[in-house]
């Protein structure tokens, strides 16, 4: 997520139908670069993600196509909102609030992804490696994913990059449990609410406050607040990755992180990298303020990387890969971990949802028999 310039808030910046024709006259040759490169780059990323989703339109039905739907939207939306902010910069703001909308969204669903591949390999796990437990009784999702997790050499979890490779000497190697699981999930789905609720409230404050000095206060801390928030949620994907990675290896977890943050990071820097860069430059006279100038830079840098996103999602996610993973969910998984959370047991002796699934086959098996012997 680019950061948004704004210090002339009475003045948001010239409309679409001013702005171009004024840099077409001023600047016809800088004007035919951006946004030649601009509509190419955008048309490519249109055909990437139109063959990437038409080839999981011919997969199997489920939540895991879906979520592959959701997270190869990004790429159209990046570049989507950037040109429309090169072609408009009073409509920048705005336009950010949406990106940043959606950038939280798909972290979410990479979230959600990885909970159900986890559910389907813990269910695995505890089928191959421990099948004397199935005669008695189905274990929970809960239990099968923490037995899973279990069935590997304990490890430093937490100390991971970007936080914790600054406290490694205090960590202690250990098996996850129900709890941490919990909050390496909070740590992530928090992002969907801090990062669009900051954006509205710092469009609400650039309209309605009238005090200078109040709004960019404003402004600084709930950037910052926003950019914390971000690291957070980054730090969350990263022990999830690192934990899961030896039990989800045949999923290529690794592409599929890459794919995602790679980008955002370098979307999260390129705001600093443009204003030191431009730092000397004259401002055109199309532009009315060096943040419009900013702005619009970034804009282009946007439009540029949703290209190389839509590749790598498109490589990371692919439909040959999209399988059975029928009776995975996100939600019931949660509500088992918080169950095994509040018990104190840790993923020992649960029987949520799983068992009753269990006792209703059993009824209908001895249904269907007395069915055909009647």
């Amino acid at each position: 997520m680019p950061d948004f310039e704004l210090h002339d808030r009475g003045n948001l910046g010239p409309r679409a139908t001013v702005f171009l024709p004024t840099c077409y006259e001023a600047h016809p040759g800088q004007f035919f670069f951006f946004f030649f490169i601009g509509f190419m780059v955008a048309g490519a990323t249109a055909a990437v993600t139109f063959r990437h989703m038409w080839s999981l339109c011919r997969a199997r039905i489920g939540l895991q196509r879906r979520y592959y739907f959701r997270i190869a939207v990004l790429p159209p939306v990046f570049v989507l909102t950037g040109s429309l902010s090169m072609c408009s910069p009073r409509a920048a703001l705005l336009l950010m609030i949406v990106c940043v909308q959606f950038e939280a969204y798909t972290l979410s669903t990479f979230s959600s992804l990885m909970t159900i591949l986890l559910q389907h390999e813990g269910a695995k796990f505890v089928e191959y490696k421990h099948p004397e437990n199935l005669a008695s009784r189905r274990p929970g999702w809960g239990e099968a994913l923490l037995k899973a997790l279990a069935g590997y050499e304990p490890r430093k979890h937490f100390a991971v990059p970007p936080f914790g490779c600054c406290f490694e000497s205090w960590c202690t190697a250990h098996h996850l449990n129900a709890g941490h699981l919990i909050m390496i999930s909070k740590l992530v789905r928090q992002f969907t609410v801090v990062a669009p609720l900051g954006m509205v409230i710092i469009m609400w404050a650039a309209l309605a406050i009238s005090d200078d000095d109040t709004f960019h206060r404003l402004n600084i801390i709930l950037t910052v607040a926003i950019k914390i928030s971000n690291i957070t949620c980054f730090y969350g994907l990263m022990i999830l990755y690192f934990s899961t990675h030896d039990l989800l290896h045949r999923w290529n977890t690794s592409s599929k992180f890459v794919a995602l943050k790679v980008i955002l990071v370098i979307n999260m820097l390129q705001s600093k990298i443009v204003l030191v860069a431009l730092k000397d430059v004259e401002v055109p006279v199309c532009f009315e303020t060096r943040s419009e100038l900013v702005n619009f830079y970034n804009s282009f840098c946007l439009v540029l990387e949703s290209l190389p996103m839509a590749i790598l999602i498109s490589r990371a996610y692919p439909a040959a890969e999209v399988d059975d993973l029928s009776g995975t969910s996100p939600e019931l998984l949660e509500l088992e971990l918080e169950a095994l959370q509040q018990s104190g047991r840790n993923g020992e002796d649960t029987r949520i949802c799983r068992v009753e699934d269990s006792e209703s086959d059993d009824v209908s098996t001895e249904r269907m028999q007395n069915e055909e012997d009647v």
